[in-house]
């Protein structure tokens, strides 16, 4: 999916719809960069979107991390 939307190309399979709505939103900014993560990183990313959807609240992470956040890092380091 990386690959895909750093060479901006569309895509035929069941990802394609989001490879095409991620690059018709980064036309709003002037610079952005997509970069593969491990999966235990993604795992946090995961934890903050569902906790955040479950609060109905979006959250901008400047200088600040959630408490829940913070718990699931730990876990994953274990």
């Amino acid at each position: 999916m990386i690959r895909n939307l750093k060479e901006n190309r569309g895509e035929r399979s069941i990802i394609g719809a989001y490879i095409h709505n991620i690059c018709g939103s980064c036309v709003i900014f002037q610079n952005y960069v997509f970069h593969h993560v491990q999966k235990h990183i993604n795992g946090v990313a995961h934890a903050l979107a569902t906790e955040g959807f479950k609060r109905n609240e979006a959250t901008y992470l400047v200088g600040n991390v959630p408490a829940y956040a913070i718990d699931v890092v730990e876990v994953y380091r274990r």
